[in-house]
């Protein structure tokens, strides 16, 4: 009979440590890929945010910068290059202005970056 047969379970633990390790490696993934701003992007699309601080738009863009510095890689200056930002600039959540990481850099001199240059 089937009176003793014990079926295998897994514990809550482990089922939260594969859920923590799991967010773990897309975290390191997006690290490497130079992926921050798409996410950054993919967050404020669902939060509801229209309108990106200056400050943050800064950061965003010394991250750019930093992470083509390190790589060279074609894809991270596309994106300080020609990704479009709403950023707001009197602190209502709206967008005031649509602006590149490179336009930040010539109108306002916020973003230092040194030898990347947008054509």
């Amino acid at each position: 009979m089937l009176l003793n047969k014990k079926g295998q379970n897994l514990s809550i633990n482990t089922i939260i440590i594969l859920i923590l390790a799991v967010f773990v490696l897309v975290v390191v993934v997006v690290a490497l890929t130079g992926g921050y701003g798409n996410f950054v992007k993919w967050y404020e699309g669902i939060s509801g945010s229209t309108g990106m601080d200056v400050q943050k738009a800064v950061l965003t863009c010394n991250g750019y910068c930093t992470s083509f510095q390190t790589t060279g890689l074609e894809p991270i200056k596309e994106n300080y290059c020609d990704n479009v930002m709403g950023i707001d600039f009197d602190g209502d959540k709206k967008a005031d202005r649509e602006m590149t990481c490179n336009d930040l850099r010539l109108e306002g001199g916020q973003v230092q970056c040194n030898g990347l240059e947008c054509t």
